[in-house]
């Protein structure tokens, strides 16, 4: 992790958000006050596939193994690894739907966790920054699903 050396306005410091590095330092000072932080273990489950999408999380510390179930019950293969600066969880800003993967923690991990119900309030008292989150996540998924043509592409 970076040298402490970075603190905002308002004493937090931002080498510490840096899951939230796609905003500034004035909008991650305006979000900090709806996150949790939260860590993990090693080998823990951070979420299971099928489990309603609560929250979604940006990866300060640590890697995330994103699993998903092969025909072969209780076989996994890994689609991707998450590493620091990273957004998972990510759907649960479309509603109350579930999770298509399960995220599994690597190495011990610390995310900024901003709740189903705590999104809904931000979005309320700052939609200019809940459209930037929102923006955020449409450019990630969209990200991740020309990655994930292009590995089917290879395949067939």
């Amino acid at each position: 992790m970076a040298a402490r050396d970075t603190v905002d306005g308002k004493g937090h410091d931002r080498t510490e958000m840096s899951g939230l590095a796609f905003l500034d330092p004035a909008e991650a000072g305006t979000l900090a006050p709806y996150l949790e932080q939260r860590v993990w273990p090693a080998g823990a489950v951070l979420s299971r596939a099928g489990d309603p999408c609560t929250f979604m999380g940006f990866l300060e510390q640590g890697r995330l193994a994103v699993k998903k179930e092969t025909e072969f019950r209780g076989k996994h293969i890994i689609i991707a690894v998450l590493d620091p600066g990273a957004m998972v969880g990510e759907g649960m800003t479309a509603g109350r739907g579930l999770h298509g993967t399960t995220v599994t923690v690597l190495e011990e991990c610390r995310l900024r966790i901003l709740t189903a119900d705590r999104f809904r309030e931000l979005l309320r008292d700052h939609p200019g920054l809940g459209a930037t989150i929102l923006q955020r996540v449409i450019h990630i998924l969209s990200l991740r699903l020309r990655r994930a043509g292009d590995r089917l592409a290879q395949i067939l």
